[in-house]
């Protein structure tokens, strides 16, 4: 054991298959443990902190002088195997970094099969390989030997267990998911989709007795409601609200006063509490004759055909009318884009998001809600109402704010459905078993 353990920082001579095997269990469990804490802790701390920001680039960096190490382990043993530089050489970039990123970037129902060939099945055969030249019978008799020896160790058997278990428990909740994202229940229960409301110059106590009296009818019902003062308390008193058939396009040479007339359009979520997640057309265009479909296109004000609860799953599913508008582009400057809003999640405390399955849905491929490794991708909501002046009416306008790219997206083509799961707390991996499933449908 302590001869392996020096192996991993020998530069120089051989490594046996069974200090192979120990150096790469122990390895890998101390990367899991750093992976796992950074993901549970330093991503739910305030990065603003210049500790934590620190904290977590100490992390990365021994996680990536982890790898190196393995990266070197597997070198060292495959040139005692092959006894080729260069093919030990390219093997081990492979086995280490080449299969780690394929991993990650399919993180899917395939993840199985991927992780046991990474983790387990190739340093294994790795392990038990005889070296080159040696005499088949007396390495057997003698690795046998000595993986008996390190058996006994508790600390192996731990490592085993624990990178197995995680393996397991991943790939149970991907299964789990996925019934969600392919479920077609007949038990859902049709929600009411409550109409908006003028709230321009209401005060704050009228329209918290309105979004009061709506949950009280919403499937979240309960008695002692209050709504959350980090989503609601910046709101203002009597005050104008952007009124919904003034969001998608202005007129130049209209005086921007007008936008607070009409039915708010913060009132489609405040009115709709089981909404968890709204969507919106995150641009704002210039009246013009070429976008005249576009711009009298009720179907753009975001409003669903239908809110249906499965409570069997914990699953919402929003369904919305979709037109050739939803997947409208202009020229350069790409699709209309549409924006996720978790103001009612957050106010019923799902903070976090992740979006497990997408069809013909785009996100921003650097950074979004749809992330394509182990943590990257879980998203904290940040919607609240405070006063801006986007609306560019005098005194401003409560609305949602701030804008997160990271919830952005565009149509591709239709139908397309987006399924979320939200968490009350920040979840240790992405896949990890939902409080609250959504499901936003886009159909023709």
């Amino acid at each position: 054991m302590i001869k392996a353990l020096i192996d991993i920082f020998s530069p120089k001579g051989e490594i046996t298959g069974s200090g192979f095997a120990v150096n790469y269990l122990i390895l890998r469990m101390i990367y899991f443990i750093l992976t796992f804490t950074s993901t549970y802790i330093l991503f739910n701390a305030n990065q603003d902190i210049p500790f934590f920001g620190i904290l977590n680039i100490v992390f990365l960096i021994l996680v990536l002088f982890i790898e190196l190490i393995i990266l070197f382990n597997f070198k060292k043993r495959l040139l005692n195997i092959c006894g080729i530089l260069w093919i030990s050489i390219l093997l081990a970039v492979i086995f280490t970094f080449v299969a780690e990123f394929a991993i990650t970037l399919f993180f899917n129902q395939w993840f199985l099969i991927a992780s046991s060939l990474h983790l387990i099945i190739i340093p294994i055969i790795v392990a038990i390989l005889p070296p080159k030249g040696a005499d088949l019978k007396e390495y057997w008799l003698d690795f046998r030997n000595k993986t008996v020896a390190i058996l006994k160790y508790p600390v192996t058997i731990c490592a085993i267990a624990f990178i197995i278990g995680l393996i397991v428990i991943n790939q149970l909740s991907i299964v789990h998911n996925n019934k969600i994202v392919k479920l077609n229940s007949v038990n859902e229960e049709k929600l009411v989709i409550n109409p908006l409301s003028n709230y321009t110059y209401k005060s704050v106590e009228e329209i918290t007795n309105i979004r009061k009296k709506y949950v009280a009818t919403s499937i979240f019902k309960n008695e002692t409601y209050e709504p959350d003062i980090s989503v609601f308390g910046q709101m203002q008193d009597k005050k104008a609200w952007w009124g919904i058939d003034h969001i998608i396009c202005y007129d130049e040479k209209q005086n921007t006063n007008i936008r607070k007339e009409g039915l708010s359009e913060e009132s489609r979520f405040i009115n709709n509490p089981n909404m968890l997640l709204g969507v919106l057309v995150s641009q704002i265009f210039e009246r013009t004759p070429d976008l005249k479909s576009l711009c009298e296109d009720k179907a753009l004000q975001m409003i669903p055909t239908s809110i249906t609860y499965d409570k069997k799953y914990r699953l919402i599913t929003a369904t919305y009318k979709a037109t050739p508008n939803f997947m409208k582009q202009f020229g350069k400057k790409g699709h209309i884009k549409f924006l996720l809003t978790g103001l009612n999640a957050r106010d019923f405390g799902y903070k976090y998001a992740y979006a497990i399955n997408t069809a013909n849905i785009a996100f921003n491929p650097a950074y979004s809600i749809k992330g394509n490794s182990l943590d990257y991708g879980i998203v904290k909501f940040e919607d609240h109402i405070a006063l801006g002046k986007a609306c560019e009416v005098d005194g401003g306008c409560n609305n949602t704010t701030p804008y997160q790219p990271a919830l952005e997206f565009i149509i591709m083509k239709l139908p397309a459905k987006i399924t979320i799961s939200l968490w009350k707390h920040k979840p240790m991996y992405k896949n990890q078993p939902a409080s609250m499933y959504y499901k936003i449908k886009f159909e023709q």
